[in-house]
């Protein structure tokens, strides 16, 4: 039986990114979200939690974000991570 899902190929990808927004359980220090490399802001909306936000390039970054957090031990309670279109001005 044939799959449903197919992997999409390098230029089906080309003009989309990842809009992430990770929640954690406890507070996280400033370093801890600079050491994950990813370029997403870290938020501390109460100050017994922090949310990890922003936008991803591709699949792999999202991927690697998540074995980032996997490997530094940092477990979040919520992962939401959206794909989404790029928007070129004057393209509607």
């Amino acid at each position: 039986m044939a799959s449903r899902h197919r992997s999409e190929s390098a230029e089906e990808q080309q003009g989309r990114t990842w809009s992430v927004h990770i929640r954690f359980g406890g507070p996280l220090e400033d370093w801890m979200g600079d050491s994950l490399q990813v370029g997403c802001s870290l938020a501390h909306p109460g100050g017994d939690r922090s949310v990890l936000g922003g936008e991803l390039p591709d699949t792999p970054a999202l991927y690697g974000l998540i074995l980032r957090l996997r490997d530094s031990g940092i477990e979040p309670v919520a992962l939401c991570a959206k794909c989404e279109s790029k928007t070129t001005p004057g393209r509607g």
